[in-house]
């Protein structure tokens, strides 16, 4: 099975707890509360009225934390600079995505 195909499927059907979340990924306790607290890692909208115990969080919410956890070991960043570390790369990502799909459209 090919690693996009894994992430979709984990995306899409894989859901955890604020607990499992921190084990899964390794960040300490507060740093993923403050990632939540800034907007980068988001419990699915269901969960979001309860308290931490209550958050549910998709596999993308796990594979962000994960790089989260690489960032923060890495270059020992501070929350908000891990915060903006994720939102970098994640966007990077996405505009790779993009050039991809419009070099699929250049004519042959």
């Amino acid at each position: 099975m090919n690693r996009p195909l894994l992430r979709q499927i984990l995306d899409e059907h894989f859901e955890v707890g604020f607990a499992e979340l921190a084990r899964y990924c390794g960040l300490p306790h507060a740093h993923l509360l403050e990632l939540v607290q800034f907007g980068v890692i988001e419990p699915l909208a269901a969960s979001r009225s309860g308290g931490e115990a209550d958050w549910r969080f998709t596999g993308r919410a796990l594979a962000l934390a994960r790089r989260a956890a690489r960032l923060q070991s890495g270059f020992e960043l501070d929350a908000p600079a891990l915060a903006l570390a994720v939102q970098l790369f994640e966007r990077i990502d996405a505009l790779e995505r993009r050039v991809r799909e419009l070099e699929c459209q250049l004519p042959g």
